[in-house]
């Protein structure tokens, strides 16, 4: 009798290690009837627990689908807390298929090898995301058991293939079918596993907390040229806890800078797009702008002015033009973006200027097929998703290994913002538009900051001083630059043939601050001087100015008038306010406060 079990016992371990088993337990059942069916054609029998084993009843044979229990000998209990955890699960997922002592101590346990663990955990984060979500139902929604079976099959991956996302069981199961699972594949997953379980723990612990820790993980997807420096190496791109990586590279290789003015420059064209429903470009360079501009069709004027020789029916590349023409000099090798997709006559555009990249949410294959051409075919191109967005309660920075958070600046700049006209003159809807493109190229800006638009495009910009007056001053400066372009005598300079575009432009510059160009020139020309300019600048009125803060002192009113600002928003809430009020009343200029700071860094 005694032989006769042994036998028995004997033949019932040689037919569990005959079978190959697959183990499913989902609470995301998306597409697991179709993967387990796929499975089951490629010859595995599915172990699944209760909720799973339910749902798979009618998609797979009842002599090929088997509960947990049929193995365990014991059924689910504690109101379903327990039922995976035993070691005739455990032990057939960890069984090194390699050593003989743990295969002969399997079987004689009657234990079966279990070869793909397809698990994904309870919905933790989208159960406790809802509102008044209660303590006890967050801790219910705490895996124990899934966690087990996930970090159990992907330490022994070397044989146990796992996995955890519904995305992977197509190529998965091709591969099952196809009998090519590799190492590397193994592997692949199993790391995707870990990051898995370690950002439920990290969301877990988090909610508990209350959000005194924060686990946030990367995920490495691109290598970039080089750090700020060329020396700061091992510099790439990562998502931030599983978010969708929303960029391709379509063409060059992209440094750190080139990377932190292509996301700045996209998110301040996306909102200008969303502002004004209309396409818009910005030139970055160094992480602020240099010049923003509408897709507003140019006068007669703005072409002479931008030296267009032909009439542009693009709206993006009317963008383009504005954008660069804002402050040119400065658009030198700069960063472009644009809201919209870039079509063959905005690539023309690009190809002719000095240009480090551009990014944009698609390209026409002529215009891509041009840009590829740019830089002796290395010049950066990258598209994003337009549809991407990043919902977070927190941004994070770290800066000397110290970490820092804050909520995102995600106030939408509005008409209501230029609602408070505190000065005499109320007359300020007639430049919404200017300011309002003001105070969103701001939200890009590295602070202090203000910013002069005009005609649907932002004409300059003054960044990152230390004083609000030199921030005007050096705006300014360049808006006199912009307007002065227009003066006839500018417009009428001929340069010699073989001038190149750069070149054209500082000369300009130099052509109106007063320094002689004629080794440039055609015909020779006396440069403007200081009565010709001031003159010619008491014509140019209109220009709008944003400050990201308040005006702590009069001087910045003084300095601006002299430039041509006519209109003014600024937050307000200095204890100089009343002498900053008093100073446009003095000059007819109309000012809003908006009680909105923009300061960024």
């Amino acid at each position: 009798m005694k032989k006769f079990f042994l036998i028995s016992l004997f033949l019932i371990s040689s037919s569990l290690h005959a079978t190959k088993y697959a183990l499913i337990s989902v609470s995301d059942k998306t597409g697991i009837q179709e993967c387990a069916a796929r499975l089951v054609k490629a010859g595995y029998d599915i172990i699944s627990t209760g909720g799973t084993y339910t749902h798979l009843l009618n998609e797979i044979p009842s002599h090929l689908l088997h509960q947990v229990a049929d193995f365990t000998k014991v059924p689910e209990f504690l109101d379903g807390r327990v039922k995976t955890l035993h070691p005739h699960i455990h032990g057939g997922i960890l069984a090194k298929r390699s050593s003989s002592n743990h295969m002969q101590e399997v079987q004689s346990r009657g234990i079966p090898n279990i070869d793909i663990v397809i698990v994904n955990l309870y919905p933790f984060e989208r159960v406790t995301a809802q509102k008044d979500v209660a303590l006890g139902d967050a801790i219910e929604n705490i895996d124990i058991g899934g966690v087990a079976l996930t970090r159990a099959a992907a330490k022994n991956y070397h044989d146990v293939l796992v996995v955890t996302d519904p995305s992977d069981y197509e190529r998965v199961a091709g591969a099952l079918e196809k009998d090519e699972i590799s190492d590397r594949l193994r592997k692949e997953l199993a790391v995707k596993a870990f990051a898995h379980t370690a950002k439920y723990d990290g969301a877990i612990c988090g909610y508990l907390s209350e959000g005194d820790v924060i686990t946030r993980q990367y995920k490495k997807m691109q290598s970039l040229k080089y750090g700020l420096n060329p020396h700061q190496k091992n510099a790439a791109l990562y998502t931030v806890n599983g978010a969708e990586f929303p960029l391709q590279f379509l063409n060059g290789q992209l440094g750190f800078i080139n990377m932190l003015d292509a996301l700045q420059s996209w998110q301040l064209v996306r909102e200008v797009k969303e502002a004004f429903g209309i396409p818009a470009c910005a030139s970055f360079k160094h992480v602020s702008p240099a010049g923003v501009g509408l897709g507003i069709a140019l006068s007669q004027e703005d072409m002479q002015a931008f030296h267009v020789r032909s009439k542009v029916e693009s709206s993006v590349a009317c963008a383009f033009i504005r954008a660069r023409n804002g402050d040119p000099k400065s658009s030198f090798g700069d960063w472009v973006a644009f809201s919209d997709e870039v079509d063959e006559a905005t690539a023309r555009l690009i190809k002719v200027e000095v240009s480090d990249g551009v990014i944009a949410p698609s390209y026409t294959p002529e215009a891509l097929e041009i840009l590829k051409q740019k830089k002796r075919g290395a010049y950066p191109i990258v598209q994003i998703d337009p549809e991407y967005t990043h919902e977070q309660l927190f941004e994070f920075r770290e800066l000397f290994g110290i970490g820092m958070s804050q909520q995102p600046n995600d106030t939408r700049i509005t008409d209501e913002l230029l609602n408070t006209v505190v000065t005499e003159n109320k007359d300020i809807d007639a430049a919404a538009r200017d300011l309002k493109l003001a105070m969103i190229t701001l939200k890009y800006t590295q602070s202090n900051s203000v910013v002069f638009a005009n005609g649907g495009q932002v004409i300059g910009v003054g960044a990152g001083q230390q004083n609000r007056v030199d921030c005007v001053r050096i705006a300014g400066k360049k808006a006199a630059i912009w307007m002065l372009r227009r003066h006839p005598r500018v417009q009428s300079l001929q340069f010699k043939p073989g001038v190149k575009r750069p070149e054209k432009n500082n000369a300009l510059v130099k052509f109106m601050k007063g320094e002689s160009i004629n080794d440039l020139l055609l015909v020779q020309e006396v440069p403007l001087s200081k009565a010709d300019k001031e003159l010619f600048m008491h014509t140019q009125r209109g220009t709008s100015l944003a400050s990201d803060a308040f005006f702590p002192f009069a001087d910045n009113i003084e300095v601006a008038a002299n430039f041509g600002v006519q209109y003014i928003v600024q937050p307000g809430g200095s204890v100089a306010d009343k002498r900053i009020i008093d100073a446009c009343n003095e000059r007819n200029i109309a000012m809003a406060c908006s009680g909105l700071r923009l300061f960024t860094h």
